[in-house]
């Protein structure tokens, strides 16, 4: 079709494992690698796809190897607490409590209306990065990118920073 970019928008945890179907079939019709960006978070299942993903770039809400503090710890915690590893939906609900600690020791009270002010003028530290508010409520912050490089998952934060994941 002559698109600049392929978009496999399915989801990784489908037993199905349409992503790897949809990544193979790029890959037959002559679709470069580097043109080819997953929508959703890397699996563990990506992996396993080896060469196929050479290039291949995606979006990134949260990973433990982000370069944030925190991430590592996190991930670590949940881990022995839970005897899994955590997802990106467990950082970011992590984050939302970790915006409201510091938002109240901010406003010096839990009170609705400080809070209110406090999270739309704050930039907070969490898991998933620096993040803040626009006075729309809409969230502030940095979505990171990654690509798989030699078989590993290579991370910018969106600052510039780079984090590899060694799994």
């Amino acid at each position: 079709s002559g698109a600049d970019a392929l978009l496999i928008g399915l989801d990784h945890g489908r037993k199905d494992e349409p992503r790897a179907s949809c990544l193979k079939a790029a890959h037959e019709a002559g679709i470069a690698a580097d043109t080819i960006w997953h929508s959703d978070f890397p699996s563990p299942a990506d992996r396993e796809l080896g060469a196929a993903n050479e290039g291949v770039h995606m979006r990134i809400t949260w990973h433990p190897d982000m370069p944030y503090p925190q991430s590592q710890s996190f991930a670590a915690a949940y881990q022995a607490a839970y005897g899994e590893a955590a997802e990106f939906h467990c950082a970011g609900g992590y984050a939302c409590g970790e915006i409201f600690e510091q938002a109240a020791a901010v406003a010096g009270a839990w009170d609705a209306a400080a809070m209110r002010e406090v999270l739309l003028t704050e930039q907070f530290d969490t898991v998933c990065g620096p993040l803040g508010f626009e006075p729309s409520g809409r969230p502030r912050g940095r979505m990171g990118l990654a690509v798989w490089r030699g078989g590993d998952l290579v991370i910018k934060d969106g600052s510039g920073e780079e984090g590899k994941d060694a799994a």
